[in-house]
Parts: C-alpha cells; structure tokens; sequence
C-alpha cells in the first residue's frame, strides 16, 4: 500500500471513528508534520482565493486599543490627578463613557463584494462611513451622496482596508495550526500566519499612534472561506497593544439593492 493510500485509509478510519468532516480528519492526523503545515499554508491561500472570488459577504472591522498601566513618578501621578479632575467636573460620565469607547474601541460593519473589488461600511458611534468603489475611498456621512470633496487618496495599505487585509495574506509562506473554534455558529480552524514580508506587513499600520508591525496573523477559516483575519500591534513606546480584527459572514449575502453612489448607515 502506498504511503497516499495508507494515509487516506487512516483519513476514513478516523472520519468512522469521531464523525469528522474529511478535512478536518486529515488535518489532525497530519500533527505538527512539516509536511502538515505546508499543507496549511496552500489551504489558507485556497481559502483566500475563494474570498476574494467571493460575489458578497457582510464584515465586521474591529479596532480595540488597551493601553498598559505606567509607573509615574509622583510629581506627574499629582498632575495627572489634578488634570483628571478637572476633566471629570467639566465633562458629563456619559460623554466621558461615549469618548473613550469611540477613540479606543472602533466598530464598522458593512457589505463586501470581493469579486467586484468593492465594500461599504459604517463605524458605530457617529464616525464617517467608508465607501471603496471603482479604486477610489469615499468618507462621508449616512446617506451623502459620494462627491470629490470626500475622496481620501492616502495610500490604500494606510488604512483599515479590508481588501487589503486578504491580499496581503497572500505573501504568507509560514502556516501553523492553532486549534479549532466556532464562530457565529461555523466550525472554523485557526491559523497563524507568519513568514509575511516587512514591506507588505509595514503597510498594516495606520497613521495617529506608531506600531510595530505585526509579526503574525491569525485566521479562522471554514471549508470554502476566510471566516476572521486578527493581528495585534505593539505601540512603539510599548504604551499599550491594538487588536484590529476583521470578520466575514453570510457569503453570497442579496446585494443588488445596495446604493454605490451614497455613503450607508450602520446596519441594525
């Protein structure tokens, strides 16, 4: 029996035994093998493929910023309690609640149509929504129609670009498997993705507070798709760590109604 052979008899026999999908059996049975994560490497960028093939998905961006605690010498913990205090007599607890849950806490949710290199989504808590059609990025509020007044023609891998976050995962060369997790109701299978060249990680990043590039990236793939794309972003003076997380769903979503030519509103 040849080694192929053999290795998809054991495939089946552990597909009998757990009830297992194929894949998923073969996968496991393939271990921490080199071979294995080879093997992860081609089936994450397959799934990438499909994504970016993909006729419509609904997306969820996400950009969550913690900042670490500082040890401050006494003198500058008094001014920091003077200027708290006084920013907390001025200012109502629900407006303070309301800004710091919008500058470190970002939510944006939208539609995506791979195959037509185009999306649009709307960041929760009244910021601009964003609009990506026809090569071109649009910020505006619900309802504006796109105008030239709006373009932003920062370059593209500046921004939280979710196009650009699939395509640069095409550069991975290094995969490893990182167990198995459901996501909205999916079984998904989490892996890290490393071996990204710097020029294209460098472009991850965005303006206001410096990063360090991501060294790796975590994706959740399902059988045909990319399901979440995460990386964290150490700030350079090491003050705090940004989780920026996007999520795809309900591929092949009805999206003919969708107006390219107005900026949309939040969804729900």
């Amino acid at each position: 029996m040849t080694q192929d052979r053999a290795r998809k008899k054991a495939t089946r026999a552990r597909m009998a035994a757990s009830g297992e999908p194929y894949s998923v059996a073969a996968r496991r049975l393939a271990g921490a093998d080199p071979a294995g994560d080879a093997a992860a490497v081609a089936e994450v960028i397959a799934c990438l493929d499909r994504t970016l093939a993909a006729p419509s998905a609904r997306i969820e961006y996400r950009a969550d910023l913690e900042f670490l605690p500082k040890d401050l010498t006494p003198g500058v913990q008094l001014v920091s309690d003077a200027v708290r205090s006084a920013w907390e007599r001025v200012v109502p607890e629900g407006i303070r609640t309301w800004l710091r849950e919008a500058s470190s806490h970002q939510v944006a949710a939208g539609i995506i149509e791979p195959a037509a290199g185009r999306y649009q989504m709307t960041y929760r808590g009244g910021h601009p929504s964003k609009v990506y059609v026809n090569g071109e990025h649009f910020y505006g509020y619900d309802g504006a129609p796109l105008a030239d007044r709006n373009k932003d023609d920062s370059p593209v891998l500046n921004r939280d670009d979710p196009l650009s976050w699939l395509r640069l995962l095409l550069s991975a060369t290094e995969a490893r498997s990182a167990g198995d997790e459901i996501l909205r109701g999916t079984p998904c299978r989490k892996v890290i993705l490393s071996k990204i060249p710097p020029e294209i990680r460098a472009g991850f990043q965005l303006s206001g507070h410096p990063k360090e590039e991501p060294a790796e990236f975590t994706v959740w793939i399902d059988e045909e798709h990319i399901r979440r794309v995460q990386a964290e972003l150490i700030l350079s003076d090491k003050s705090g760590v940004e989780t920026k997380t996007l999520e795809l769903w309900d591929f092949g979503v009805p999206a003919g109604s969708l107006d390219w030519t107005r900026f949309p509103a939040y969804p729900g």
